[in-house]
């Protein structure tokens, strides 16, 4: 017998029983379609385990009850419903021509999106903007398996391509016909090619795409002489780096203020001086100064220089600096550039192996692997080739395609802070952060009306001219959106004392909740409060009202009373269940091949009731194999937390990447130290003492002389010796 339960409820209709093998079937109503089967289960059979008996099931599938209409006349974005059938879906673009204007984004439906090069002749690419967290794969053309299909840029979207410039640089040839790609057979060439900076004033440099990632290869002293009069190839080196920024958006820094950059680094400015045209500043990366420098004579670059590898002097960042001015509060800075490059720099060498492939051939312009051994396609399955582009076969076997596996990561959410009862016709100052940082060129808004860019410190500031409610609204790409409401308080208000509402901020259906209305710490009794509007009731002599709530979701409370202003809060009805957090994930400083080593990571349960939470740990080699080394399940009381350790050994050296749930880090795995060269050391000296030596070196056990077993061996022979 079985219950299906939503939120924690049964739903009707959804209790049953079944004689395995059967399947169960849930049907609902969706509008004017009765009787839809939403979720269907297949029960194979029923067993006694160990400490209970068990359920197996093999299959479900499960559709949303929520719908899209599709119906005739109805728009999406720039696209309008023409025709829906029984098996087709016709949409045209009826009333509106579309524009592609250079290096424009054009929103046409839904997610997909026409990008359009920033170049005089027209080009453009539709795509799907994907912004959802979660593991996609990208995928190139479909070929059969008796093809020898190449994949490049033009019918592979997971290769490196360059809109603006026209240009890609991978290549993958399979020359083999068969589900079965013979060694040799498979073969990847990746060439250097020359790409303009965004900010075009500073020429061209090198850029490489190396398994469906940009990398820069180099700097040519003959295209980019604004930052380095210096030839410098890093894929002559056998090396690569990734490009981390490449901008040419306006940047205005304050005094004192900061600009991020990647990998830590930040650029502050230490002193500006208008009337002479010069600003002081310094480089940081975690804190600490790496650089300090004059900026005179706008405008003017910045270069930062770091050696990479066995390459000195690289330009790591470059800042074109354009004007210093003087604000209405503070002088500023402005950036019209910005170009930085990863010191942790990938190897390329002939015989380095990625996957199922291995690099045969490299030059200053070209990279060049193949696949040492035979890969399988099998039927239905993924191979994975070289980091994270691979195959997938059909289930028949029949046609393939190569496909590139992205993920997506939660988004940095945007928070606005607003000062507490702002008044008309007075300056407010609007601050948008994220993580406790101002965030710049956040797109702000007030009750409807844009109020541009977040500067430096996050700022946007405002005079508003009408008293009331007002919503302030803050968005950034790759960020998540932020909304707030905000009172503007006439003068006479602003006089008023505030009341201020105490609740739970998260209670669970029909859980009574203590509303508590206060004003300066005292207790406000009479105050009418309302729950999204409807009024519950008014607070009593110790300024509470006590209310349950039997609908889940997040609700608004407001308490209002004559003579005072209005006190609001939210607070959300949930069902109670176990959350999870991790703290960190602790790795040694050190790893040897072959020996174990150590993992922990702090789990805390920060939900409401007791909960199990997996933790999986899992390896990934950097070229394409992802190993799960262990798992553990920890019981955790709400609010307890528990350190899970995992013990394990990797036997071949590398770089890894080590993750349990949301946490992950890097460590670096070296090759075992072989006591060779010190049992070779020993030998010299013994063959230096003579008939000692010799009576030692022609008396070897079995298995020969180690380190240990010489000193033994000395130390029988030349009793009394010190220092050995």
């Amino acid at each position: 017998q079985i219950e299906l339960t939503k939120d924690g409820k049964s739903i009707s209709g959804g209790t049953g029983i079944i004689d395995a093998p059967d399947t169960f079937v849930y049907t609902k109503d969706i509008r004017s379609v009765e009787d839809v089967p939403i979720i269907a289960i297949y029960v194979d059979s029923v067993f006694a385990g160990t400490e209970t008996s068990m359920l197996v099931i093999n299959g479900i599938f499960q559709i949303s009850e929520s719908y899209t209409s599709v119906k005739s006349g109805t728009r999406y974005g720039e696209m309008e419903i023409t025709r829906a059938s029984g098996d087709t879906i016709t949409m045209k673009n009826n009333d509106d021509e579309i524009s592609l204007e250079e290096g424009e984004t054009v929103d046409l439906m839904g997610d997909i999106k026409f990008l359009v090069a920033d170049n005089s002749t027209l080009r453009f690419a539709l795509y799907e903007e994907m912004t959802e967290p979660g593991t996609y794969d990208i995928r190139g053309t479909v070929y059969s398996t008796t093809e020898k299909p190449t994949w490049d840029h033009m019918n592979f979207e997971g290769f490196y391509y360059n809109i603006d410039d026209n240009l890609g640089t991978e290549k993958l040839e399979v020359k083999d016909d068969d589900t079965s790609i013979g060694a040799g057979k498979l073969v990847y060439t990746t060439t250097v090619q020359s790409v303009a900076f965004d900010y075009s004033d500073w020429g061209k440099y090198d850029v490489i795409g190396f398994m469906a990632e940009q990398y820069f290869a180099g700097y040519d002293k003959d295209r980019t002489e604004e930052i380095t009069d210096e030839t410098i190839s890093l894929v002559s080196n056998k090396m690569l780096s990734k490009v981390l920024i490449d901008e040419d958006d306006k940047h205005m820094v304050s005094t004192g203020a900061s600009l991020k950059l990647e990998e830590d680094y930040e650029l502050k400015i230490i002193q500006l001086d208008v009337s002479g045209d010069k600003a002081q500043i310094e480089l940081l990366r975690g804190g600490k100064s790496v650089d300090t420098g004059v900026i005179g004579k706008t405008p003017a670059n910045y270069v930062y220089t770091r050696d990479i590898g066995k390459v000195d002097d690289v330009p790591l960042v470059a800042i074109n600096v354009d004007s210093v001015f003087a604000g209405t509060e503070s002088d500023m800075l402005v950036i019209k550039g910005i170009f930085q490059i990863s010191e942790d720099y990938k190897s390329v060498k002939s015989g380095d192996d990625y996957g199922e492939m291995e690099v045969s051939t490299t030059s200053s312009d070209k990279i060049t692997m193949d696949n040492p051994d035979d890969i399988d396609l099998d039927e239905g399955g993924t191979t994975m080739i070289m980091g994270d582009v691979g195959f997938t076969t059909s289930e028949d076997g029949d046609r393939y395609y190569l496909f590139v596996r992205r993920t997506i990561g939660a988004l940095a959410a945007l928070n606005i802070e607003l000062p507490d009862s702002p008044v008309v016709n007075e300056e407010l100052v609007i601050t948008v952060t994220s993580d406790g940082s101002p965030v710049e060129g956040a797109d702000v808004s007030f009750g409807g009306e844009n109020l541009g860019l977040s500067d430096s410190s996050g700022e946007v500031r405002f005079t508003p001219d009408v008293a009331g409610t007002f919503t302030v609204t803050a968005s950034k790409e790759d960020y998540d959106s932020a909304s707030e409401d905000v009172q503007i308080l006439t003068k006479d208000e602003a006089e008023k004392e505030k009341l201020d509402i105490t609740m739970p901020d998260v209670a669970g259906p029909d859980e009574e909740v203590v509303i508590r209305v206060t004003s300066d710490g005292d207790a406000i009794e009479g105050a009418t409060i309302k729950w999204d509007g409807e009024e519950i009731g008014a607070t009593d002599d110790t300024g509470s009202l006590t209310y349950a709530h039997e609908e889940t979701g997040t609700y608004t409370v407001t308490a209002s009373k004559s003579g005072y202003l209005d006190g609001t809060g939210k607070i959300t009805i949930s069902v109670p269940a176990a959350k999870f957090e991790l703290d960190g994930i602790s790795l040694p400083a050190e790893v040897v091949a072959g020996k174990s080593f150590t993992i922990t990571t702090n789990v805390t349960n920060v939900g409401d009731i007791e909960g199990t939470y997996r933790a999986e740990l899992v390896i990934d080699d950097g070229n394409g194999t992802v190993t799960t080394a262990g798992l553990q399940n920890v019981t955790l009381a709400a609010g307890e937390t528990e350190t899970v350790e995992f013990t394990h050994k990797i036997t071949r050296a590398g770089t890894y990447t080590v993750q349990i749930g949301g946490e992950s880090g890097k460590i670096v795995v070296t090759a075992s130290k072989s006591k060779t060269a010190l049992v070779a050391a020993i030998i010299i000296i013994l063959a230096l003492l003579g008939g000692i030596g010799y009576l030692l070196i022609s008396s070897a056990p079995e298995g020969g002389w180690t380190a240990e077993k010489l000193i033994e061996a000395i130390k029988e022979k030349m009793p009394g010796k010190k220092g050995l």
